[in-house]
């Protein structure tokens, strides 16, 4: 009889569909309006905030319960990556070095792709550029990171002003090796757009601080713009970031510059920090003056697939595992979405948070710490009266 209970249970399984989704594996919810042909909407803050990195957790489901396909679509056009050729690759003192080749064809780029080993570390990429690997011209230096901790920060791209060289030099602390590199061609991006962001400035000795908040964590800022009535300056500038406002790590930095024309300075950046603190080191100068500084970020959306019942129920904030779709995988989605709309944040009542499964040492510290503390005193308590006995005879 039990094995054809069994035999019965497995064949249940068996049916099941693969793209079966346990609701109650997940914290939030969202309604998404959409006529359930091939669609797209833009992720916003709370979503950021409350979905695992890269949105790894994020699931869609249409009215029968089906799992709805996605991609992640940028308007940057990151599907015109062109990998470089690693020339000269080795080690200067602590730091690795590398000459990348991207071709004889004049393309612009802003930004390269390192690819490092994946371990915690914290270092820096200093960039320059030439044409003749002869006389080289100093672009950026960029903080590069994995520091991994209750959540993880990722970033290994190396972002400079828009330059159209072949040869890159880049010079790397932190990492033991560089095993490869990717760029994309500005020309295929949009603009980026204007980030909303509390920004306060305040002036130290010889420096200037500013400190932005963007609101939510995980949001994308790709450039800091810089404004100011001084027409002429040469400065440099660091960005640190932080998740909590309180642990600062690095996150960008490199030099402002403006000689006699009047307009933005633009630096580009990589980061995902709730809070960036913005330095600037004026030196013997004076502020700079009338100083406005915004974020910008490129526009990031979620393409669904067609062919699916509305309306659509968005999940997040579960176990953080890709989904695996081909939708995902084909080298290129034809036609022009519409625009899904994207419903409040709710949390989903159904949620059923998993078993803990920690010893319970684990789960109370505290109590272990007590306990340890009390059976030291009880020793010294022992100690204490077996010295009274033996001074006392």
């Amino acid at each position: 009889m039990r094995t054809v209970a069994a035999a019965a249970v497995l064949a249940l399984i068996g049916a099941a569909p693969a793209s079966a989704v346990d609701a109650t594996s997940f914290r939030w919810q969202r309604t998404l309006e959409t006529e359930g042909g091939l669609s797209a909407f833009e992720p916003d803050g709370p979503m950021y905030e409350h979905a695992a990195v890269g949105l790894v957790d994020l699931r869609v489901l249409d009215a029968r319960g089906r799992q709805v396909p996605w991609r992640q679509r940028s308007v940057r056009g990151d599907e015109r990556l062109q990998a470089a050729e690693l020339l000269n690759a080795g080690t200067q003192g602590a730091a690795v070095v590398v000459l990348l080749d991207f071709g004889p064809e004049r393309v612009v780029r802003e930004r390269i792709h390192l690819d490092v080993p994946q371990e915690p570390f914290v270092g820096r990429a200093e960039v320059a550029g030439s044409d003749d690997r002869k006389t080289f011209t100093r672009l950026s230096s960029t903080a590069i990171y994995d520091v991994r901790g209750a959540t993880r920060a990722v970033s290994t791209t190396v972002v400079f002003p828009q330059s159209d060289f072949r040869y890159y030099r880049v010079r790397a602390t932190g990492v033991k090796e560089i095993r490869g590199a990717t760029a994309e061609a500005v020309a295929a991006a949009g603009a980026p757009v204007r980030r909303r962001a509390d920004v306060t400035v305040r002036q130290e000795a010889r420096r200037t601080v500013a400190d932005a908040d963007v609101r939510y964590r995980g949001l994308w800022v790709h450039e800091l713009r810089f404004a100011s009535s001084t027409r002429s300056f040469d400065r440099p500038v660091t960005v640190d970031g932080s998740m909590d406002g309180r642990s600062y790590f690095p996150a960008g930095g490199g030099r402002l510059y403006r000689f006699g024309e009047a307009g933005e300075t633009t630096l580009p950046l990589q980061s995902r920090y709730r809070h960036l603190r913005i330095r600037i080191e004026n030196g013997d100068d004076e502020p700079l003056a009338d100083l406005r500084i915004t974020l910008h970020s490129y526009r990031e959306y979620v393409l669904l697939a067609p062919g699916y019942a509305p309306p659509y129920r968005v999940l997040y904030g579960g176990p953080p595992v890709r989904p695996e779709y081909d939708f995902a995988r084909q080298p290129e989605v034809r036609g022009e979405p519409a625009a899904a709309v994207l419903g409040p944040e709710r949390r989903n009542e159904a949620f059923a948070p998993p078993a803990d499964t920690r010893s319970f040492a684990e789960r109370r510290p505290v109590l272990i710490q007590v306990a340890l503390a009390l059976a030291a005193g009880a020793l010294l308590a022992g100690g204490f009266l077996a010295l009274r006995r033996r001074t006392g005879e």
